[in-house]
C-alpha cells in the first residue's frame, strides 16, 4: 500500500472514531436500549412477516394438490361405477 492511501484510510478512521463519539455522547444508555429494542422488534416484524408469506405460498400449493388428488380420485370412482 501507498503511504497517501495508508494516511487516507487512519484519516477516515479517526474522523469515523469522533463521529461515532460525538454520537454516542448524545444519547444515553437508556435512549440506545429503546433504540436496539424498537430496531430488534422491527426486524422481528419482518422476518415472520416474512415466513408468514412464504407459509401462505406453501398451503396454496399445498390445497391445490389436495384438490387434484380428490378430483382424480372421484374421476376413478366413477370410472370403476361406469365399468363395473
Amino acid at each position: 500500500m501507498s503511504e497517501p492511501t495508508i494516511q487516507k484510510a487512519i484519516s477516515t478512521a479517526a474522523y469515523s472514531a469522533s463521529v461515532s463519539t460525538a454520537a454516542g455522547s448524545v444519547l444515553t444508555t437508556n435512549d440506545w436500549i429503546l433504540a436496539a429494542s424498537i430496531g430488534l422488534a422491527v426486524l422481528t416484524f419482518a422476518i415472520n412477516w416474512m415466513y408468514r408469506v412464504r407459509q401462505d405460498k406453501r398451503d396454496e400449493e399445498r390445497d391445490k394438490r389436495d384438490k387434484e388428488q380428490h378430483d382424480l380420485e372421484v374421476q376413478l370412482l366413477e370410472q370403476q361405477l361406469k365399468n363395473g
